[in-house]
């Protein structure tokens, strides 16, 4: 699934770089890469509730709420 990152970064309300972004999501078992302005991920079978913006926006909250 491809995402354009500055429409990702305003959704999710967030300061961080494509390359922090998809750190963090990798680190949450989404499997993601940066390139250019576009976050690339490689979302696994098991992982079907991250399949949505609202499904990664969760995600990504709950993540910084812990940081």
């Amino acid at each position: 699934m491809k995402i354009y990152y500055p429409f990702l970064k305003d959704y999710l309300d967030t300061d961080c770089s494509a390359k922090k972004m998809a750190n963090i999501f990798t680190n949450l078992g989404l499997e993601c890469e940066s390139s250019n302005k576009t976050l690339n991920f490689a979302i696994t079978p098991n992982r079907g509730d991250a399949l949505s913006l609202s499904g990664l926006a969760r995600e990504f909250s709950a993540s910084q709420k812990n940081a």
